[in-house]
């Protein structure tokens, strides 16, 4: 033990944390204890704090806990604000600043601080920014430099975690001179220094484009290309005589030079610079030499993609052989990696080479212009205001007057046709008559999930691309308008019209024939790029530059045998359940005239990558809507005026951010069978608007006496002058044929159902009809049940004008319409407005018990059926059956239908959420029940979901209102037992409290078996009546993701929300902070639970 350390013993000895301390032990025994007790430590230091030799030794009694079992806590203490060890350290460290003894052994104490604080991290490094600590570590490494190697790799530590919290701390170091010791330590400093000055550089440049300009100004970007030109030397030299750990540090020096190299061309006079020191023939050197190392890979590629800009860096470019020399060259050295390895290659190699546009100009687009017709000015087709308009007569089951019960959108013989603005003049409609709509499987689909090999094969093929060009042919060969304007130069060089003219006479495959000009057709654009081979690109939404995602098309003139790749060039989301074994589905018109096969899915080697193709700019009505959406969010007071300007910036950084990177492929393959054949590629099972209204019109002549429960009338016109359906369904006549009393009807608890607010979203349609077709059979005793208790309001296509064009998010003005609920517009929104103020005037005027608001829709990336719901429940809240009753429904679902999976249920409300139907109705109307019930496009972990499927799901949605309807008593849903009581226990641990309320009536798990089994048998009864119906015609939906077999009970709030399949925008506040209280509107969240007393 050192003279200093046991004079620091001695002196212990008088603290009175230690006085009662034997005086016969030893003083490292004394030290020990000390040592443990935190708070005697951080005394120590204070009351040696102006000597530093016993002040560092009360530092280094710190370090000694480092090999304690409990050091963690004990950090943890330590550095506690109430304790204020991490403040006396930092002051000693002011104090002492010139001692180097002492500024090592406290720099490494506030390293291991930082290490040590888990969780804390961040708020440790906050806490050392706010108390100086950027100040102190620029003061520190000007003063002592690289003179201590120990304490300058301290310091650099301290100075990047510093750049991570406070970005002050970059400007503070340049202006205080710490940029110049940097590079000076670079350049003349000792070898041990050069990795911690590199990665303090790389961290201060990363975010300040200033400090760039300082570095190359003193003088580093020859020392770089220097340092770097002597690493790759002492590297040959290494592989001679092999010493792995030499090699490892070499490389990973190596590594930081080529990151600093690569910050320093964001500096146009650094490019210059680099590319006269020879950089470019360095970095191929470096991919010659480590073509396998991931991220020199990538930083070799980088850099010498932005110095191919510089006009000399292009002929160092060319003179070691360009793009072609460098594919190939990965490609020599990654034949070892397959599948998502080599796809990591690929997509920095798109990167790499220059991005471009798509192969199509944007000029010559479909746009719709809003007219002035008296929809537009604020008034209906009668000309009365849209805030005075009756909705009374959208209850034709309370009319007093003599209503046709069915009226004439669905009985006459024709419909009037609809009013589209794409050119949809395809002399062959699209497959949509009954038999091919609702054609099953007679064996569920498997998910298929592309091998390896395949991806390792496709991945390939793009490489080719970008080496041999001349084999390319980039011919159009279908336009869905006439266009005049020349696209954009091909991506590939060599890839012009002329040569790929000639490569087409050679072909011996004769082109395909595609078409999108029908009814919710969406294709824009296809090059053949190969004799099987095709590019194409999707239409936007209508008005819009984004939302590609729904495709739907014909092809002819087919080879049977042969293998046709279509790689679709401009899909947007930067994940897909393509990835994950969905394929496209598929309908040939000679294999349902032999065979009856109807829509079913198709097509092997299915990916979906990046491409390297720029995003477009947003169009005028893009920057309209989101410059609306800002200030409707920036909801300004009455004091403030609204400031315009800060709206359309705000609106323009959204825009901007969605604009940026590129384009996604999705790329699958599929071989014909049959000649002179006909046949479509969709993303989901088409429904169309006539698909609809031939459905409807049908409906009398299947149910004669459909008349006696069944109501279809007009809602409104949408903005394309397209009529909007309301189904009315409940008992209107008894079977004697006498009128059920008005008094009675209205007595009935109310459900409204909509569907297809999105387009794209085609399965939701399949839910509604599933929905319609189980209430409306006469001869199912509990749909008869339903009716009788029950009216429903259900509008199951709420944008027509978006599925009849094709679109897949929004309607013709460019408007989510499921975000426009909080202010729908006669202009913007007529179908949101009518349906709003439908529910409004069921609910407030005619004073009315809604029961259930649910909103149907698909979603792209998530497996199964889910649902969100409102129902954010605070932390810390007593949690009664009450306070529980949006999550019960879905409970239920789960329990009954295979494949709804409650754990992945949502009720979270998020500010992005706040203009949807089922928030907006939650809040403004106090409907409890509110939910957006969501179908993924897939299916589940094994098999993908048919029609039969997604039409269950609505007849689910009535099973499970069934036990809500038999349930009597206050607490009315203590009834559901063993349910509820699931969910409390859930929610609130297996401790929950339950209201004295509760207690009176017994705690579910005592209710008498009368009591409780009712509801569960009927459940469960359900759920078997499934599965029977899937046994009998062997196509079972996939039940693996059923609450019963998740292992998670409670939904997993914590996830981003993503109610609806996307977002509009990205949105700051998109996502909750976990570890704050779920907003709870209390208007709408503790309403009188005897509203809900269910007869």
């Amino acid at each position: 033990m050192s003279e200093g350390r046991l004079c620091y013993g001695k002196r212990l000895l008088s603290l009175p944390n230690v006085s009662r301390v034997s005086k016969e032990t030893d003083v490292q025994t004394k030290l020990d204890v000390i040592s443990r007790d935190v708070q005697a430590v951080v005394k120590s230091i204070k009351t040696h704090f102006k000597n530093g030799m016993l002040a560092r030794e009360c530092i280094l009694t710190c370090h000694s806990r480092l090999e304690d079992d409990d050091s963690k806590e004990w950090f943890s203490k330590f550095q506690h604000t109430t304790v204020g060890g991490l403040s006396v350290v930092i002051a000693a460290m002011e104090y002492h600043c010139t001692d180097a003894l002492f500024s090592e052994a406290a720099s490494h104490l506030l390293c291991t601080l930082i290490n040590f604080s888990g969780k804390k991290q961040l708020r440790v490094i906050q806490k050392v920014a706010k108390r100086g600590g950027s100040k102190l570590s620029v003061t520190l490494l000007n003063i002592h430099k690289a003179q201590n190697a120990r304490l300058f790799a301290n310091i650099c530590n301290i100075l990047c975690v510093l750049t991570s919290v406070d970005i002050r701390t970059t400007t503070m170091c340049r202006l205080s001179g710490g940029i110049t010791t940097l590079v000076g330590v670079m350049k003349n400093g000792p070898s041990e220094t050069l990795s911690a000055a590199l990665t303090c550089i790389c961290s201060l440049c990363s975010k300040c484009d200033g400090n760039v300009q300082a570095i190359v100004k003193k003088g580093a970007v020859p020392t770089l290309t220097d340092l770097t030109q002597r690493i790759l030397n002492s590297l040959i030299a290494s592989c001679e005589n092999p010493q792995q750990q030499a090699q490892q540090q070499q490389l990973m020096l190596l590594r930081y030079v080529c990151k600093t190299i690569n910050l320093l061309t964001r500096v146009e006079e650094a490019v210059g610079q680099l590319v006269r020191e020879g950089a470019v023939m360095t970095m191929f050197r470096i991919l010659e030499m480590f073509g396998t190392v991931g991220e020199l890979q990538r930083l070799a590629l980088d850099t010498i993609r932005v110095l191919a800009d510089n006009p000399d860096g292009m002929s160092h470019f060319r003179s070691v052989g360009g793009t072609q020399k460098i594919v190939s060259l990965l490609l020599d050295m990654n034949n070892d990696k397959t599948g998502d390895q080599l796809l990591d290659i690929v997509n920095h190699l798109f990167k790499f080479h220059d991005i471009c546009e798509l192969p199509i100009r944007h000029e010559e687009e479909v746009t719709f212009n809003i007219k002035a017709t008296p929809e537009s000015q604020g008034r209906d087709d009668e000309g009365t205001p849209a805030d005075q308009r009756d909705m009374s007569v959208f209850s034709p089951e309370l009319s007093l007057f003599d209503v046709h019960p069915y009226s004439q959108l669905g009985v006459t013989g024709s419909v009037e046709p609809f009013s589209k603005i794409r050119p949809l003049d395809d002399l062959k409609a699209s497959p949509s008559c009954a038999s091919v709509l609702e054609y099953v499987p007679q064996a569920s689909e498997e998910l298929h999930v592309t091998s390896e090999a395949a991806k390792t094969e496709l991945m390939k093929h793009e490489l080719l691309r970008l080496t041999m060009p001349e084999r390319v042919m980039n011919v159009v060969v279908y336009d869905d308008i006439q266009r005049t304007v020349s696209p954009p130069q091909p991506l590939f060089p060599g890839m012009f019209e002329v040569g790929g003219k000639e490569l087409l006479k050679k072909s011996h495959v004769p082109s395909l024939t595609f078409s999108s000009r029908f009814e919710s057709g969406n294709l824009k654009r296809v090059l053949r790029v190969y004799a099987t081979e095709y590019d194409l690109i999707l239409n936007c939404d209508v008005n819009s530059a984004y939302h590609t995602q729904w495709f739907y098309f014909s092809v002819e003139n087919i080879v049977p045998g042969i293998p046709y790749k279509f790689n679709i060039i401009n899909l947007e989301k930067t994940s897909s359940l393509f990835n994950e074994g969905q394929q496209p589905v598929f309908f040939s018109e000679r294999e349902f005239t032999k065979h009856g096969k109807g829509w079913h899915r198709n097509g092997t080697k299915v990916a979906y990558m990046r491409n390297p193709y720029r995003k477009r700019d947003p169009m005028p009505c893009d920057i309209d809507r989101v410059v609306t959406l800002e200030k409707k969010k920036s909801k300004p007071s009455s004091s403030k005026k609204e400031d315009p300007a800060s709206a359309m910036s705000s609106a323009m950084r959204r825009l901007d951010y969605r604009s940026q990177g590129t384009y996604y492929t999705l790329t699958f393959t599929v071989t014909f069978k049959h000649e002179d054949d006909r046949c479509y590629f969709a993303h989901s099972y088409p429904y169309t608007y006539s698909d609809l209204q031939r459905y409807l019109r049908l409906i009398p002549q299947q149910y004669p006496n459909v008349s006696d429960y069944l109501e279809n009338q007009e809602l409104c016109k949408s903005v394309g002058r397209n009529s909007v359906n309301l189904l009315t369904i409940t008992t209107m006549k008894r079977p004697d044929g006498s009128s059920v009393p008005q008094e009675e009807i209205a007595q009935r608890k109310v459900c409204f159902i909509s569907a297809r607010v999105h387009p794209g979203e085609s399965c939701s349609s399949w839910m509604v009809k599933g929905l319609i077709d189980f209430l409306i059979d006469p001869y199912i005793e509990e749909a008869k049940q339903l009716r009788d208790r029950i009216v429903w309001k259900i509008v199951p296509m709420l944008n027509p004008d978006g599925v009849i064009n094709g679109n897949y998010r929004c309607s013709l003005t460019c408007r989510d319409l499921n975000r426009e609920w909080h202010q729908p517009s006669l202009e913007f929104s007529p179908e949101i407005l009518a349906f709003k103020n439908l529910v409004k005037q069921v609910k407030t005027r005619e004073n009315r018990n809604v029961l259930v608001f649910c909103d149907m829709h698909g979603h792209s990336r998530h497996r199964n059926f889910f649902m969100y719901g409102c129902n954010p429940v605070r932390r810390n809240v007593v949690v009664t059956p009450s306070l529980i009753l949006e999550r019960v429904l879905p409970k239920i679902l789960s329990d009954m239908v295979p494949g709804f999976c409650y754990g992945t249920s949502s009720f979270k409300v998020q500010k992005a959420k706040e203009a949807t139907g089922r928030v907006v109705v939650w809040r403004e109307l106090g409907i409890r029940l509110s939910y957006t019930i969501e179908a993924s496009m897939m299916g589940g972990t094994m098999y993908h979901y048919n029609t039969q499927n997604y039409m269950d799901i609505g007849k689910g949605l009535c099973h499970g209102l069934a036990p809500f309807l038999s349930i009597e008593g206050d607490p009315a849903i203590l009834r559901l037992g063993d349910i509820v009581h699931e969910l409390i226990t859930s929610i609130g641990g297996p401790n929950a409290a339950i209201t004295p309320a509760a207690q009176k009536t017994r705690p579910p798990q005592q209710l008498p078996r009368a009591e409780t089994m009712g509801a569960r048998e009927l459940i469960q009864r359900k759920r078997a009546s499934f599965v029977d119906k899937r046994a009998d015609r062997s196509s079972a939906v996939d039940t693996s993701a059923s609450s019963n077999d998740v292992k998670v009970p409670l939904p997993q709030e914590q996830q981003d929300e993503d109610d609806d399949d996307d977002d509009d925008e990205p949105d700051d506040d998109d996502d909750d902070d976990d570890d704050e209280d779920e907003e709870i509107d209390e208007g709408a969240q503790y309403i009188d639970f005897s509203s809900f007393s269910f007869t």
